[in-house]
């Protein structure tokens, strides 16, 4: 998947975040776990 975005968005995203989203674009470039709840009887 490619991304882009706004530089000024991104550092303001930083600021209050503390992540990049360079960083946050790595989250869906990872593996991935799924896994059903059955904790309760939804």
């Amino acid at each position: 998947m490619q991304f882009e975005w706004d530089e000024n968005k991104n550092a303001q995203n930083l600021k209050k975040h503390g992540i990049s989203f360079e960083e946050a674009q790595e989250i869906f470039d990872g593996i991935v776990f799924n896994a059903i709840d059955e904790r309760f009887d939804y």
